[in-house]
């Protein structure tokens, strides 16, 4: 279908109130794999963000389940596939159909490969809190200083680990007087500049 009838259908549709997948289908049969546009599943779930998006899926056979698995990670939340108890069985749509082993694996790889994934927002995760700690650096003081000193960058080096003032903030602190002496390897604190 086109995005015109996509919309057109939706439209008289929408009198009935029903939710409705919209699967990306290519109209070939078998598909072959480097017709499948994955893409354009993406495409679906930004235009109709209202609608579940599926797949509908016509390729060959392969033991990697690659082309479900990638269109269930670009955003399909359903996919539609021939099913057969027994692939050896004559006509089109048997030989490339799930069978039961193949639903299985389908399942269990998909699951493997969506804890991979993770999450699509980048954040720090929990599990990276104590690495940053250790591995940022913060503002230590590269000598001992008296108390007075108008601080300047040559004051400071940035060493391990980061649970100090960050090096970024410099800045603010270039052109401060000291409140305290300070020794050489001590960690910067605001406290220790003049308000």
């Amino acid at each position: 279908a086109t995005k015109e009838e996509i919309d057109s259908t939706l439209e008289f549709l929408s009198g009935f109130k029903v939710p409705i997948i919209l699967n990306h289908c290519i109209l070939s049969y078998p598909t072959d794999i480097k017709n499948a546009n994955l893409g354009m599943i993406e495409d679906l779930c930004n235009s109709y963000p209202e609608n579940i998006i599926g797949y509908s899926d016509h390729t060959p056979p392969s033991n990697d389940f690659f082309v479900q698995i990638f269109s269930s990670l670009l955003g399909a939340s359903f996919i539609e596939k021939h099913f057969t108890i027994d692939k050896s069985l004559p006509g089109n749509d048997h030989y490339h159909s799930f069978d039961g082993k193949d639903l299985k694996q389908y399942k269990d790889k998909l699951k493997e490969l969506k804890t991979l994934y993770g999450e699509n927002i980048k954040r720090v995760i929990d599990i990276e809190l104590p690495a940053r700690e250790n591995a940022r650096r913060s503002l230590i003081f590269s000598s001992s200083l008296k108390k007075g000193t108008i601080l300047e960058e040559e004051h400071f080096i940035p060493k391990r680990p980061g649970t100090g003032v960050p090096v970024n903030e410099i800045k603010k602190i270039i052109g401060e007087k000291l409140n305290h002496d300070v020794n050489k390897d001590d960690f910067f604190e605001y406290k220790l500049i003049e308000e």
